[in-house]
């Protein structure tokens, strides 16, 4: 008979958490392993699914805010989700996120999000109750600029989150926003920078600006992952610092040239309310 248990984790669960981990991902570096466990690990934030005392199902819930007419209102990010290889599609991961539900609930949490790395993970979220409803436009653009470019700095996490406020309350007028309170942002800003993100800072008309990107070497291509100054000339003075010859610009709202609105994230209501029609945006998550 089996036995099935869930719960949150302990501290004396990260062997076999990193056990799971590499199971499921066996390309994942120790390097991040450790970065995770060292920095993001809270316990009562991870929910696990035991079968016969073998951990076998995990998922984090980071906690996110979510700024609305409304007001603000709490949620989660939900980051680290896995089943071990060998008990997948026996419904364990539904088991352990009804449990998690049951309990984000009781704390009062609104909502919870997700980005899903592709169409299988994006139909199993969709099972769960999860719709798409956080999207961005997208855009790309060729290197057409020969003109010189004011100098790109890397950018401290002071002056990132400072610049990075202002951004959002511009931005949160015309839409929902799901951001990274507090310390859960120091997490994002240094992930971002582990995994080969950079974030730089620039002067534009004189005032100061932030930007978050990610390089193609291959395809010699930039990814603007976010900004808080004009996207496109962002994207410009980007390419000609790092020799990219075309970008991928993100934004959250629509540009006065067009580009293509994309359905990017997942989202389900806890406790009781809707999306906003207006469509909502998740600013700076990790994908």
């Amino acid at each position: 008979m089996l036995e099935i248990t869930a719960g949150t984790a302990q501290y004396a669960d990260i062997p076999q958490l990193k056990r799971l981990w590499k199971a499921v991902i066996p390309s994942e570096s120790d390097t991040y392993l450790e970065f995770y466990f060292q920095r993001r690990f809270e316990p009562s934030e991870v929910f696990l699914l035991r079968v016969n005392g073998k951990l076998v199902s995990m998922q984090t819930a980071m906690r996110v805010s979510m700024m609305t007419r409304q007001g603000e209102c709490s949620g989660r990010y939900i980051y680290a989700a896995m089943t071990h290889p060998d008990y997948r599609r026996q419904g364990y991961f539904r088991m352990l996120d009804d449990y998690m539900v049951g309990q984000l609930r009781r704390y009062g949490e609104t909502f919870t999000c997700l980005l899903a790395g592709n169409s299988s993970v994006t139909a199993c979220c969709e099972r769960l109750g999860y719709l798409p409803v956080f999207g961005r436009w997208m855009q790309f653009v060729p290197l057409y600029r020969d003109a010189p470019m004011p100098p790109i700095i890397p950018l401290p996490f002071g002056k990132f989150s400072q610049l990075r406020s202002f951004f959002l309350e511009r931005i949160g007028s015309e839409r929902d926003i799901v951001f990274h309170p507090g310390l859960e942002l120091r997490y994002v800003y240094d992930e971002f920078l582990l995994t080969g993100g950079r974030i730089c800072g620039f002067v534009e008309n004189g005032v100061e600006r932030y930007a978050a990107y990610r390089l193609m070497e291959k395809q010699k291509a930039l990814v603007l992952m976010e900004t808080d100054g004009d996207p496109f000339m962002t994207a410009q003075i980007l390419m000609q610092h790092t020799g990219m010859k075309k970008a991928v610009v993100n934004t959250p709202t629509q540009q006065d040239d067009g580009g293509m609105y994309r359905l990017y994230g997942l989202g389900r209501m806890l406790n009781g309310g809707l999306f906003s029609k207006r469509g909502s945006y998740m600013s700076m998550m990790l994908d």
